[in-house]
Parts: C-alpha cells; sequence; structure tokens
C-alpha cells in the first residue's frame, strides 16, 4: 500500500513539474523571448511600435502604415526587422552564409506538402539538396491537435510517401533514365545516409518538384497580365511581334531564337517589376549574424517588401510607377540605380532554381500567341491585382482575341 501510495506520489510530482515547465516554456516563448529580440534590436537604434501580447502589431499593421527603411514590428511572438535599404540588400543578394534561412514557422507550415525538400530546407540540408540537384505563426504545435485536418493531413502524407516509393521501385528495377527523378536517386546514394533518411531525401524533392507544377500558375499570371498590358499598350504588341516575326520566320522557336528576342526579353523584365509573382521575402536569422551595421539576433525575421522596391522612384525613377520596357533596353543593371533590389525570382543564394526555364516558357508562349493573334482588352475588364500566394487579377483578363 506504501509503495502505491509512493508510486502515485512520484507520477502526481512528475505530472506537476512537466506541467510547469510547459508554463516556463510558454511564458519565455510568448513574453520573455520576444521582449529580449526587441531590446537587443532597439539598443543599436532601430524602432517600431509598441507590441501587445499574443498580436504583436497586427491592428497596427491594418490601422497604419509603417515608414522608414528599416524598423520592427511583431506578428504575434515573431519579431520582424524590416529591411529596404539597397546596402543592406546588396549584402543579404550576395552572402554564401547558412545562417540566413527560411523561418521555421513557414517551413511547419509546409511540411506536410512539402517536407525538408530543397524549397523548405534551410543549412547545411538545403545546401546539399541544391548541390545534389544542380550538378547531377504562435501556435505551432497546432497541427499535432487531433483535430479532423490534421488526420485528413497525416493520411495524405503518408498516401502520397508511399506512392512515391513505389515509382522509385518501379525505376530501380527498370534501369535508370536521364530525368529528374534519376537526379533525385543519385543525390539520395551519395548522402552517405541511413535508408530512412535517403527516402525521405526522396520523398521530399520528389513533392517540391511537383509542387513547382504549381508554379507553372505563376508563369501562367505572369504571361495573363503581359497580354493585358500587350493589349493596353499597343504599340509595344508591335514591336514585339515584329521582333517574333522577324526572328521566327514562321519556325517554332529554338533556344538561338529565344536568346535574340531582346524587346520580349524587355517587356517580360518589365512585367515582373510592375507585378511580381511573390512581393514579399522573408528570411530568419538562424544565427547571430552581423548585417550592415546591425547585429540581428537569432530568432529575428527579416521581411523585404519587394513589390515596394519595384516601384521606388528613387530607385527607378520618376515614372516608377508607369509601364515602360524602354528602361530594360540596357538590361537590369541600366534600369534602376541598384540592380540588386530587381527580385522577381528572389535573390542570393536562394534565387528560384527554374527562373531560367520560366523566362523560356513565356518567351515561346508569346512567340506563338503574337504572331497569330492580335489582342486587345475587353470593356468588360476590370484592373484589380489581388496578393494570394501569387499575385493575380482578382477578376481575371477579359482580352478581345483576332485572328491574324
Amino acid at each position: 500500500m506504501e509503495l502505491e501510495l509512493v508510486l502515485v506520489n512520484i507520477s502526481v510530482t512528475t505530472l506537476w513539474l512537466g506541467f510547469i515547465a510547459l508554463i516556463i516554456r510558454l511564458f519565455d516563448a510568448l513574453i520573455l523571448k520576444p521582449k529580449r529580440l526587441r531590446s537587443r534590436l532597439q539598443k543599436q537604434g532601430i524602432q517600431g511600435p509598441p507590441s501587445s501580447f499574443l498580436l504583436g502589431n497586427l491592428r497596427d499593421l491594418k490601422k497604419t502604415r509603417l515608414k522608414g527603411s528599416t524598423f520592427m514590428f511583431s506578428m504575434g511572438n515573431t519579431q520582424i526587422l524590416h529591411l529596404s535599404s539597397p546596402e543592406l540588400l546588396k549584402e543579404i543578394s550576395t552572402s554564401t552564409s547558412l545562417d540566413y534561412g527560411r523561418p521555421p514557422f513557414l517551413q511547419k507550415a509546409v511540411e506536410p506538402l512539402l517536407g525538408q525538400g530543397i524549397v523548405a530546407a534551410n543549412g547545411a540540408l538545403w545546401a546539399n539538396q541544391r548541390k545534389s540537384l544542380l550538378l547531377n505563426s504562435i501556435w505551432k504545435g497546432s497541427r499535432y491537435l487531433p483535430i479532423k485536418i490534421n488526420r485528413e493531413t497525416r493520411r495524405l502524407e503518408k498516401e502520397i510517401r508511399t506512392l512515391i516509393l513505389k515509382v522509385v521501385k518501379e525505376r530501380e528495377e527498370g534501369g535508370s533514365e536521364q530525368d529528374l527523378l534519376q537526379m533525385i536517386l543519385e543525390g539520395a546514394k551519395s548522402s552517405h545516409s541511413g535508408q530512412d533518411a535517403k527516402n525521405r531525401f526522396i520523398v521530399d524533392n520528389c513533392k517540391n518538384i511537383y509542387l513547382s507544377g504549381y508554379e507553372t500558375s505563376a508563369v501562367t499570371v505572369t504571361a495573363t497580365l503581359t497580354l493585358m498590358l500587350l493589349a493596353l499598350y499597343t504599340e509595344w504588341q508591335e514591336k514585339v511581334r515584329e521582333e517574333i516575326l522577324e526572328i521566327c520566320r514562321g519556325e517554332l522557336p529554338n533556344a538561338d531564337m529565344l536568346l535574340k528576342m531582346k524587346t520580349l526579353t524587355m517587356v517580360i523584365n518589365e512585367v515582373l517589376r510592375l507585378y511580381l509573382p511573390v512581393s514579399l521575402m522573408t528570411r530568419e536569422a538562424l544565427e547571430d549574424i552581423k548585417l550592415g551595421d546591425i547585429n540581428v539576433p537569432k530568432g529575428v525575421n527579416l521581411w523585404i517588401m519587394v513589390v515596394t522596391l519595384h516601384q521606388d522612384p528613387n530607385i527607378w525613377g520618376p515614372d516608377a510607377d508607369e509601364f515602360n520596357p524602354e528602361r530594360f533596353a540596357s538590361g537590369v543593371t541600366g534600369a534602376c540605380k541598384f540592380a540588386h533590389v530587381y527580385m522577381p525570382f528572389g535573390t542570393g543564394s536562394h534565387t528560384c532554381l527554374g527562373q531560367y526555364f520560366a523566362m523560356a516558357e513565356l518567351k515561346i508562349l508569346f512567340a506563338l500567341l503574337l504572331s497569330n493573334f492580335r489582342f486587345s482588352l475587353s470593356p468588360r475588364y476590370k484592373h484589380s491585382p489581388s496578393m494570394n500566394l501569387n499575385m493575380e487579377p482578382q477578376y481575371g483578363v477579359d482580352l478581345l482575341i483576332r485572328k491574324l
């Protein structure tokens, strides 16, 4: 009887200690850590609005527009350092440090879909995957709650893993081919890790490449907005058409022809400046880092509002909000004061791997369309760009198409 009582007391004490430890961790994560990070930034002269418990500055962001190139604010318990200084952005764009990475809360949000593949990974894991492929917000634990959406997510995650490994097994039994799947398999073999780790490498990167199919929608939206602007600015539509007809001469475009399409490249670059696929670029300091004169503490998020930089008159001139492809006549370097602030495909070591493929897709598409059709805007068209996962027209684009 006494032994049972002792065991009960030990169990109760253990539960209480675990509960107290959990409370301490939550108190540190929700209150103490945010205060520490904000204090370290404030001591360096970086200011921001007062932060409220749990919400941070969410209410302030809805009511006011924060100004200044460098300031801090909070979203929940996440501390964010906003940057738009060209000098600091240049340092980020040229950095090869693994101490910058994707914020963990974003990684956890996409983990069921992307796993730890190249799109979501950080640090040495990301570097190894990129090399292999090239060369061959507060309650982060909510996704583990036993609710319907989480159960369905886990079921689908398991089903996708089974399907991918089935395809891998068929490939291994049927012989190698020169494609992306083979590159992933060879990358896994060279990792010198256990079978479970190799399987995860394969599954996660297959999911990443498959999801890249969604990015085709970003290309589609860019193509749609390009047609809209060419329909509005008919003189540029004619210039591009003349160039395509002169280069292709009735043939399907090949790689050499695409390289010669300078006017079309200028137009696409200008569309990507005005309506870039993703308006915000975010990184997290995975370790304490030095950025210019700023000591950025580990755990602080870095936000770069690319959409603002792309239309800043101080960078692009007084016509920054106008459609003027001529600005790219001498390339990106001649288009603005600081070429590194033009980042439709990201910047630095995390620049999108598929940017050249996307540009080729767009050029081929316009070569085929503009050599056969003329486009004009429909009276029903409503101009209302909307930022969802990608920038896209809220009401679509109504065009009038006429065969040449």
